[in-house]
């Protein structure tokens, strides 16, 4: 099973488009294989879809193979689909893999033999008549093989014309056995419901504009506003603890106005310098280009900048509890994502 997963993936990272594979509903013994036509041929413009059944002891035993797509070829049934070819039978050798058996067959589409035949007919036109052969085999390209949506390609472009971007269409596509309506329902289902950012996708700080820079400012400033509340508000429960009062209601509201006040205090002082932060950070690699991203002291520089204006008194004791704090926290984030650490 695990070669038949490597094979697979070899398949599909081959991006030259001549042949190409995928799974059936998810059953590593059943593929759906396709081959473009070799061009200067009458198959040139077709793309040829074929049923793979492979046997539970492959490599020792050659994987079953047929065309879906009805092709004119004297070495392939037109009835049937069924392939003559040797590597299929007798000359296989477990060396060989299912995308050597699809290029072997592309290849005996530029060079058929009609001295050993799986179609009679076919194969005595091509003799008697080649002229009228590769016309009837170009009429039946034309109708037949012309539908480029089954391939990984086509799938990919049709949910590209949906409105999908390229990156979530073929993700889509490969988490679901490349089965188009099972992605393209994986991918509303998703649109609609709203799903928190993943923290390393979704920084603290802007790195880039791209589409999504307003979630990412929106989920930054909430998230600094509800760390500083809850902070605060825990000092503040300390505090009011510490205090005390002489009688319990005393002491109740001690507690609620010392979490009153210092937790919406660091909460809002957060949130600010965060958003400060995001804005001086995205002009900065305006200004510098994006891959300015990578400098690693365009965050501790945003950083300062953020607290010093949120905390324009001057006071050494402000700068050193927002600027430095600011500075220092973003710098940490900075290093652990650009080097993958979270």
């Amino acid at each position: 099973m695990l070669l038949l997963e490597r094979e697979l993936k070899d398949i599909q990272k081959d991006h030259d488009g001549s042949v190409d594979a995928h799974m059936i509903d998810r059953d590593i013994y059943t593929w759906r294989g396709y081959i473009k036509g070799p061009i200067q041929t009458p198959y040139e413009g077709g793309y040829f879809i074929l049923a793979i059944k492979i046997p539970e002891d492959y490599p020792y035993n050659p994987p079953k193979i047929h065309f879906e797509t009805k092709i004119w070829h004297p070495n392939i049934s037109s009835e049937t689909g069924a392939i003559c070819l040797d590597i299929l039978k007798n000359e296989w050798s477990p060396a060989l893999t299912i995308r050597t058996a699809l290029l072997s067959i592309q290849a005996l589409l530029s060079a058929p033999e009609p001295d050993d035949p799986q179609d009679a007919e076919v194969a005595s036109m091509y003799r008697r008549n080649y002229g009228e052969f590769v016309k009837t085999a170009k009429l039946w390209t034309s109708t037949f093989a012309q539908n480029q949506s089954e391939t990984r390609e086509g799938k990919v472009s049709t949910l590209l014309e949906m409105g999908i971007d390229l990156e979530t269409a073929t993700k889509a596509l490969q988490d679901n056995g490349w089965d188009t309506t099972v992605a393209i329902n994986r991918i509303k289902a998703a649109q609609q419901r709203y799903v928190a950012p993943n923290f390393s996708d979704n920084q603290l700080y802007l790195r880039g504009y791209g589409r999504h820079w307003g979630e990412k400012i929106t989920y930054s400033v909430g998230l600094a506003y509800g760390s500083g509340l809850l902070l605060g508000g825990s000092f503040g429960l300390v505090k009011g603890v510490a205090k005390g009062g002489a009688t319990r209601k005393l002491f109740i509201n001690s507690i609620l106005n010392t979490c009153g006040t210092y937790g919406p205090r660091l909460g809002n002082g957060a949130a600010c310098v965060t958003l400060l932060y995001c804005v001086i950070n995205t002009v900065t690699k305006l200004s510098r280009g994006e891959r300015a991203g990578e400098d690693a002291y365009i965050a501790p520089a945003a950083g300062l900048a953020a607290g010093a204006l949120y905390k324009c008194k001057g006071t050494w004791p402000a700068l050193a509890k927002y600027s430095l704090g600011s500075a220092a926290a973003f710098s940490a984030i900075d290093y652990a994502l650009r080097n993958s650490l979270i």
